[in-house]
């Protein structure tokens, strides 16, 4: 069945920092209704993000423009998440969304938010003049919410080099500085002091505490307050990317409302289709260097990817996979940085989503999950037709299940080389797939011990003499002999570095004394990179790699 809608990429917003979103609106035309849709902060944009995304497709079918977006420093848009005045920031990213909104037609709007979305939503709905609010599990208490984070995230840590990370937290890679962490904490929807819109959804979680004053204060306000307790928020929030899925009930629940309570009118007022009013192409400044991004696709499965193109001829082309479920962004939002810190050293870069994750097409099938076997095929056709367009040599990127796939890709393809950060190349296509790498760790360690013990008695190395390789040897082989230049990046005692050096060390040896491939230890880095302040020795580390194979831009091959 073919969809009734469709979706584009846009920045919008201010010149000189715009913001990314993502736009879904009915085939034949934009309506005058629109939806503002925001995501969670944090770790929770990742496991959310189909459902939002399935939520704008929903709307667009019912004949609304949606409008999905990544805050100021967050997401593809412009700024950092180090800069100062987050909270600020985020909330006239809100302003700025409806403005797009009505750019695009949309004389009605309504705000859709979930969790700090949905405080945001409800914070500034009344300054955007919005209609109708949509707050699911909003959080009520800042103070409450950063405790949260607290318990969840990873505390910096401060040197005589940076004292600004004094106070610092990282949630799964994702920044929260001391000030952000002060200003989410001074939040309270309690104390609202002004109606925010006419009518507003109030969504909660049976398994949560009632938010019985929060909606009598919404009702004091004079707002028409629709309470509902859903089962499902646990599904896209509480899970892992990985193992997320789609509250269908809430999200029927969402569009229902949406439609309903818009006015008959502004249903039958029609635009011109989204591709008229499209702003695909961003101009980014930053260090003293422009660079700019802009939405592309690829292959035969026009694959969604946010191509950035440095300010002259590019030196080569550096593709990011998806690593774990999570979007183009990366863990933590890394993908954004390193892509940037490339763009200004001469390189092009694609963010990809592979099928099934983030902003591709699903062809049938969704959500994605790790080690995907389609992931491989669609990464060779990218490369092909990166290869096409003449934006050679193409450096495949990625970590743990990216990486393992990139790998695969070379194996059997020359590419202009790879960066495979933790690759766990222990993984044998059909093994399980655990919660964390923690969870790993614990169920492999009867075969961690095994193969230590084993070990030191050299029978992996005669099983290698006399030709019997495991699969991680026979990886190394293969893509030793196809000649790719290839980055092997871990974190100390990661367990992908300790399975290579205990299982297949005779295989790894020989690779590497043929220079094609390289192993790195980095002290500090955890597997997922989660602490954000120490990624600029894995960038430090990455230049170090590329240098070599493209040094200057007339050695690129064009």
């Amino acid at each position: 069945m073919t969809a009734n809608w469709t979706t584009i990429g846009a920045w919008f917003g201010p010149t000189a920092r715009p913001l990314m979103g993502w736009v879904t609106g009915p085939v034949d035309g934009r309506s005058g209704r629109g939806a503002l849709i925001l995501p969670p902060l944090g770790y929770e944009y990742m496991t959310a993000h189909r459902t939002l995304r399935t939520i704008a497709e929903q709307l667009a079918a019912a004949g609304c423009t949606a409008l999905r977006i990544d805050y100021d420093g967050t997401g593809d848009s412009g700024g950092d998440q180090w800069d100062p005045d987050r909270v600020a920031a985020w909330r006239q990213s809100v302003g700025h969304g409806v403005e797009e909104l009505h750019r695009l037609g949309c004389d009605d709007v309504c705000i859709v938010g979930l969790r700090f979305g949905a405080t945001l939503a409800l914070l500034e709905a009344a300054r955007a003049n919005a209609q109708r609010v949509v707050a699911w599990a909003p959080v009520v208490s800042g103070r409450r919410y950063v405790r949260e984070l607290r318990m969840l995230g990873i505390p910096a840590d401060p040197s005589a080099d940076r004292p600004d990370l004094e106070g610092t937290l990282s949630v799964a890679g994702f920044v929260f500085s001391a000030e952000t962490l002060r200003d989410l904490a001074a939040v309270d929807l309690e104390q609202l002091a002004a109606r925010p819109a006419p009518s507003v959804l109030l969504i909660e979680r049976p398994d949560g505490s009632p938010m019985t004053r929060l909606a009598d204060h919404l009702t004091e306000l004079g707002c028409h307050v629709d309470v509902r307790a859903i089962d499902g928020t646990e599904h896209c929030l509480d899970e892992p990317a990985e193992f997320a899925t789609v509250p269908g009930e809430i999200v029927g629940a969402i569009s229902d409302w949406v439609v309903n309570e818009s006015p008959a009118s502004s249903s039958s007022v029609h635009h011109a289709g989204l591709d008229e009013v499209r702003r695909d192409c961003a101009e980014l400044s930053g260090e003293g260097t422009a660079i700019n991004e802009c939405v592309a696709r690829f292959g035969p499965r026009d694959l969604v990817g946010i191509v950035g193109n440095p300010a002259g001829t590019a030196r080569a082309t550096i593709v990011w996979a998806n690593s774990g479920s999570e979007t183009h962004i990366g863990p933590g939002r890394a993908w954004v940085e390193f892509s940037r810190e490339l763009n200004r050293a001469g390189f092009r870069t694609i963010r990809l989503d592979c099928r099934g994750w983030g902003e591709s097409p699903d062809d049938g099938f969704a959500p994605a999950r790790p080690y995907d076997p389609r992931m491989e095929a669609d990464l060779l056709e990218v490369v092909v037709d990166v290869e096409t367009r003449g934006w050679g040599p193409v450096v495949l990127a990625g970590l743990c299940a990216g990486a393992w796939m990139a790998l695969e890709v070379a194996r059997t393809t020359l590419l202009g080389g790879v960066i495979a950060i933790s690759p766990q190349l222990y993984w044998i296509p059909g093994s399980a797939l655990d919660l964390n790498m923690a969870a790993t760790h614990e169920r492999r360690a009867a075969e961690r011990k095994r193969i230590e013990r084993l070990g030191r008695f050299k029978l992996w190395w005669l099983l290698d003499v006399l030709g019997s390789y495991d699969r991680a040897a026979r990886c190394l082989h293969d893509i030793n002999e196809h000649g790719t230049p290839t980055f092997l990046l871990f974190g100390h005692g990661d367990d992908g570095l300790e399975y290579l050096e205990h299982r297949a060390g005779r295989a790894l040896a020989r690779a590497q004394r043929t220079g094609r491939i390289e192993v790195f230890e980095l002290p500090g880095i955890d597997h997922g990179m989660h602490r954000a302040w120490l990624r600029h020795e894995v960038s430090d580390a990455i230049f170090r790699f590329l240098e070599p194979l493209v040094p200057t831009a007339s050695s690129a091959q064009f």
